[in-house]
């Protein structure tokens, strides 16, 4: 797709994430369903109305919310964002039969260590590639902002070469060319959307699974999956048969088909459950080209037999295609929607004004996560898994003074030697930049130490989530 396509679709996109005042909350839009009888309360409330909710209980998809007059109901929460008990929801009606909310606001009271068990817990297969040389363009391009950058587009602060060096924004504009093919190929329109590009996936599943039942119904219905001895036994038992053995002589595979469903149905093939099931599979595939080719052999004549079972041979020719762009799009798409849903969940985890957010990365062969917070000291911490050890970091430094401490935490006793010796020249560099080391430490420790030692610096105090 062409840079002017792109442009295209995301102010399309814009336009849509910007229908409302609340410009662009990261996220999808959550809906919950209510399950219990709708109380007097939210009766009152019109579509559009907002009440405020908390979170009570919840097993599964199923939770309890309490609303402000204390009363308690019971709902499904229809999102892939999982909502937990103490969370506080800002509901907007979308419906009123059935009765369906919209989530438009969430706020979330966690602890900083929290958060910092993603470092330590999580063991994601998709990695932002971090390098010292444009390591603040490597974040800035991570995805987690994306949604930023789209409002900058749509006021008009960045151009959309800006916004597709952003990892989020080729993620979603890959999907979208992907999309399109698949939608061209189905000849159905789509709804830019997640949902609707989901949907587009799963109408081009049920066709692949559709094509894969008549190609395996018929590889039963040539003997293909007899062995030779088998194959030799099954004409035995049918040698009598004249019709049968004269279609077969001729290899008129269509007529070959038709006797066979006679001997079906005649009861004769009882014990060959194999092929009178295949026959059964075909009944229930809603392909147009199957239910014609299955009537003509409900007493048609040998033409219309012929006729339907060449347009049936056309379909699984064709059948060869689709399955071939199955192999090669669909795992490219699916991999792209999983990346983007990882992305959102990354964006998930972002805090109120973005204080404190977490990345997965990669680093000169080290795999591992790093989090940055700006309350009272900005604190950056991270941790790489390398195949000899691992190394940790915690770095602070407070808003209103240039000092830094720095902790260095590792099971390398040689690189905690070069860090220690490296101290002097890592003074000079900060001096350079007016910046002094205030503290600088280097201890070598089992990796379970690690959360223990540096959780102080992410648990004073609670957080807030919004959506």
């Amino acid at each position: 797709m062409e840079i002017r396509r792109i442009e295209g679709v995301l102010f399309q996109h814009a336009a849509e994430q910007f229908q409302t005042i609340r410009a662009q909350k990261a996220g999808e839009a959550l809906r919950i369903r209510v399950l219990s009888v709708v109380p007097d309360v939210l009766l009152d409330l019109s579509l559009g109305g907002t009440i405020r909710a908390k979170v009570s209980h919840w097993e599964g998809s199923i939770i309890g919310l309490t609303l402000p007059n204390g009363v308690e109901i019971r709902a499904e929460n229809k999102s892939s964002i999982p909502l937990v008990v103490g969370d506080t929801v800002d509901l907007m009606v979308e419906s009123t039969n059935p009765f369906i909310f919209r989530v438009v606001g969430l706020y979330r009271k966690g602890q900083g260590e929290e958060l910092l068990r993603l470092i330590f817990e999580k063991e994601d297969s998709l990695l932002v590639s971090i390098n010292t040389e444009n390591f603040k363009e490597s974040v800035e391009n991570s995805g987690i902002f994306y949604e930023r950058k789209l409002f900058d587009l749509f006021l008009g602060k960045i151009k959309v070469e800006d916004l597709m060096k952003d990892r989020k924004a080729q993620i979603i504009g890959q999907i979208l060319l992907l999309a399109k093919d698949l939608s061209d190929m189905l000849g159905v329109d789509f709804e830019v959307s997640l949902e609707g590009i989901k949907n587009l996936l799963h109408i081009f599943r049920e066709k692949i699974q559709n094509y894969e039942k008549v190609i395996e119904a018929f590889n039963v219905l040539s003997f293909e999956n007899m062995s030779h001895e088998e194959y030799l036994e099954f004409i035995k038992g049918l040698r009598n048969d004249r019709p049968f053995i004269l279609a077969l002589d001729r290899g008129d595979r269509a007529i070959i088909l038709k006797e066979l469903h006679r001997l079906i149905k005649s009861g004769r093939l009882t014990e060959y459950k194999g092929i009178v099931e295949a026959f059964e599979s075909l009944q229930n595939i809603e392909e147009p080209v199957v239910k014609e080719f299955l009537k003509a052999m409900e007493g048609g004549s040998d033409k219309d037999i012929k006729r339907t079972y060449n347009a049936l041979e056309s379909y699984l020719k064709e059948s060869q295609r689709w399955i071939e762009f199955y192999n090669t799009k669909l795992p490219q798409l699916e991999n792209l929607l999983y990346r983007l849903e990882f992305l959102n969940s990354l964006q998930w985890t972002m805090l109120k004004d973005s204080r404190a957010f977490y990345l997965p990365i990669y680093y000169e062969g080290g795999k591992g996560g790093i989090m940055f917070k700006a309350d009272k000291d900005y604190t950056v911490f991270f941790k790489l898994n390398y195949h000899v050890g691992f190394l940790a970091g915690l770095l602070k430094r407070p808003k209103k003074h240039q000092s830094l401490d720095i902790r260095f935490l590792t099971n390398i006793a040689s690189l905690a030697e070069r860090l220690r010796e490296g101290r002097d020249r890592l003074q000079e560099m900060l001096l350079e930049d007016g910046i002094g080391l205030k503290s600088y430490l280097v201890e070598v420790v089992e990796e379970g130490q690690v959360l223990e030692r540096v959780k102080d610096s992410f648990s004073q105090e609670g957080f807030l989530l919004i959506v």
